[in-house]
């Protein structure tokens, strides 16, 4: 194989999956990624041969010795192939491109994504365009009290009952290649469970054998946190985390109008056994981060614990991956501190520890993102606020100030071209949210004087 991983150009990959999910690809093409002389495989492939290592739910192994007739991923095309993907639902939601970033880099590094959003935010939509780009079936669910393992998985098969034996007659999330599961605190206590291992494992465990599950992304969702302690197993296994706000600019809401909203239908194509290999992929790399970035994420960690924010090993490795799987997205030669960004969307345990993870993980992997982004978090709140009834001129005056704060950091400490768009894009958000506030305090004003005069 004439395909070979450069080290100091490390992101490249390739996949695959456990069963049949497309015409269009024929199960005896098998792909490989080389890595360090040996071969990333799909395990379905190399029954007979015990892998150095498993990876990527136990669906992929690394092997000493090329397969016969296989063929190398072209991984540059691969992750060519996800950013277009993602650019084509960018083209059709609007003020969603953060999230549609998360869920693909999630899909490339085998993590699960849970929004914390109100009704009718597009995340089922952006779901179900992935999906599009991803040959194989989709699954959406609904949780509710009454929803049943049945209903998740499959009902059991009456011909195995017949023969004396026990099993489902898979459908639904165990056939699913990608997956999209609404209020996920709403299932019951065993709904949960087999959950839990869905999305940790990708299997799903019966009396007589276990089923390794097709499922390459579950991006999953709900109008509340239950239970978001760092002693909730099911919590602990929803990776990626992000609430998910409606649109807070008034130029958002006039796109609305004429976006297209997922009608379009997505034209790019990706194999999910090129997805499974490059997960693999992922995942070794994700054990030789470079030692200044471990080094980065560890003092992040520790100053985390002295908030009393506990992060358990396993987010703090799944960390890891989603910093490499952001790498390749982004296209950096090698992995920077820029990437430990994520972990705002990973590292926090409550609600409220938000804006503090925000702070501590901008602070220590690149400072003038952390600035850009507490400001724009700053800046939504703000907006949404200006206008409410119970708003106070007190409340206005001090938000000025905060955006004048925001304003200044933002022209003496931001300084890196990458920055300079969201840079500029910022301060004129600020301007028009300056010019928002003056108009309401004048509003204000004048209703104490109306109400003055009276008196």
């Amino acid at each position: 194989m004439d395909q070979a991983i450069n080290r100091e150009n490390k992101f490249q990959d390739q996949g695959c999956i456990q069963e049949e999910m497309h015409p269009s690809f024929i199960e005896d093409k098998m792909k490989t990624i080389e890595y360090e002389n040996n071969y990333l495989v799909l395990q379905k492939y190399m029954t007979r041969i015990t892998p150095l290592r498993t990876l990527a739910k136990e669906r992929v192994g690394l092997f000493t010795e090329e397969p016969v007739n296989s063929t190398a991923l072209d991984i540059d095309n691969f992750i060519e192939s996800v950013n277009d993907l993602g650019g084509e639902i960018k083209s059709q939601l609007v003020a969603m491109d953060e999230e549609i970033e998360l869920a693909l880099t999630a899909l490339v590094s085998g993590e699960t994504v849970f929004f914390l959003s109100l009704p009718g935010a597009a995340k089922t939509t952006m779901a179900r365009m992935i999906a599009q780009g991803i040959d194989g079936s989709f699954y959406r669910k609904n949780i509710t009290a009454d929803t049943s393992r049945n209903d998740i998985f499959g009902p059991i098969d009456p011909g195995k009952v017949k023969r004396g034996e026990w099993g489902r007659k898979l459908a639904g999330l165990a056939t699913a290649s990608v997956a999209a599961i609404d209020e996920v605190f709403r299932g019951s206590g065993p709904v949960l469970d087999m959950l839990l291992e869905a999305l940790e494992e990708h299997t799903l465990a019966e009396p007589d054998q276990i089923h390794h599950l097709p499922l390459v992304l579950a991006i999953t969702a709900g109008n509340d946190l239950v239970n978001a302690t760092v002693q909730n197993a099911f919590w602990d296994r929803l990776i990626i985390r992000k609430e998910v706000s409606y649109p807070s600019r008034s130029a958002d809401w006039e796109a609305l109008i004429s976006s297209t909203s997922g009608s379009v239908p997505i034209q790019t194509r990706i194999d999910p056994e090129d997805i499974m290999l490059v997960q693999g992929f992922v995942e070794l790399e994700a054990s030789t981060l470079p030692k200044d970035i471990v080094a980065r994420m560890t003092k992040i960690r520790m100053q985390l614990q002295n908030k009393n924010i506990e992060i358990s090993p396993r987010r703090f490795k799944a960390w890891g991956r989603v910093i490499v799987g952001s790498s390749l997205l982004r296209g950096d030669g090698t992995i920077c501190s820029k990437s430990l960004m994520l972990g705002q969307h990973i590292l926090w345990i409550e609600q409220d520890d938000i804006p503090e993870v925000r702070d501590i993980v901008g602070r220590l992997s690149d400072p003038e993102r952390g600035i850009l982004l507490a400001a724009s978090a700053d800046l939504e709140k703000i907006v949404l606020s200006i206008n409410d009834d119970e708003t106070t001129l007190k409340q206005l005056l001090q938000w000025q100030a905060k955006i004048q704060k925001h304003q200044k950091l933002l022209n003496d400490k931001v300084n890196d071209p990458d920055h300079q768009e969201d840079k500029q894009t910022l301060s004129q958000e600020f301007q028009k949210a300056i010019s928002t506030i003056l108009e309401r305090s004048s509003e204000l004003v004048q209703d104490q004087s109306s109400v003055d005069m009276l008196v």
